[in-house]
């Protein structure tokens, strides 16, 4: 038999470095595979006439010098006080200016390898597929065009981490 006493047993931590990642399919203008790291930040405000409006921000980053690229998507709705849920979130054609607390999706993609013109959000959508308090898991399936005419189509999962 073996007795210990005033043995000390660690808490388990969980590691700080843990990443949100993505991986989405690209067709149209760029036709690859698009990877990364993703973080999302959640908000709930009130516009200037009282209409409380909450919004989730998901940043797609990519930095490998080979395919860099950063994406953005806004999700907003208003008339709500509490965090948005999972669910399905439909992009947001015409928005007419980000004071205006829009419903739905908004997105930009910055894709270097196509030059310095941005693509925004035409068509799709982003599903939350489930949300907690530090993380979330979804799907995207989306258009984005640019003023030039090229569009870029990506479908794919990611778990983003929230940002500090």
């Amino acid at each position: 038999m073996l007795f210990i006493s005033n043995s000390k047993v660690d808490a388990l931590k969980i590691p700080n470095d843990i990443e949100g990642n993505y991986s989405f399919k690209s067709s149209g203008a760029v036709e690859n595979s698009l990877q990364g790291k993703v973080s999302f930040n959640t908000n709930t405000k009130s516009s200037n006439n009282g209409t409380p409006f909450s919004t989730l921000s998901l940043k797609f980053v990519n930095d490998q010098k080979s395919l860099e690229h950063t994406m953005q998507f806004i999700i907003s709705e208003r008339n709500r006080s509490a965090v948005l849920t999972a669910g399905k979130y439909g992009i947001k054609e015409n928005i007419d200016g980000f004071l205006n607390n829009f419903d739905g999706v908004f997105g930009y993609a910055n894709i270097n390898e196509l030059g310095e013109e941005p693509f925004f959000t035409t068509t799709g959508k982003i599903v939350i597929a489930r949300i907690g308090e530090d993380d979330l898991e979804g799907y995207v399936n989306v258009t984005l065009r640019n003023n030039g005419g090229k569009k870029i189509n990506l479908k794919g999962d990611f778990h983003a981490i929230k940002r500090n």
